[in-house]
């Protein structure tokens, strides 16, 4: 099913929260920038430009053990 129209809201639910919702409106021009961002990170990586940035995500990335320069 095409979903033809940008949704109000994007909500994250936080079930065990007094206030559960959290919630963020985006416009048209927001995924625009979003999308571009996005573009220049492929290119980057299709050129092998993959800069190293550690974080707490590192734990679950699967990149870790195989290329990434923080690790080895």
């Amino acid at each position: 099913k095409n979903i033809k129209k940008i949704p109000e809201k994007l909500s994250l639910l936080f079930l065990r929260e007094d206030k559960p919702e959290v919630a963020v409106a985006l416009t048209q021009s927001d995924l625009d920038n979003f999308e571009n961002i996005l573009r220049d990170i492929s290119k980057g990586i299709q050129k092998g430009s993959f800069p190293a940035c550690k974080s707490s995500a590192c734990d679950w990335c699967d990149y870790r053990d195989l290329l990434c320069p923080e690790f080895g």
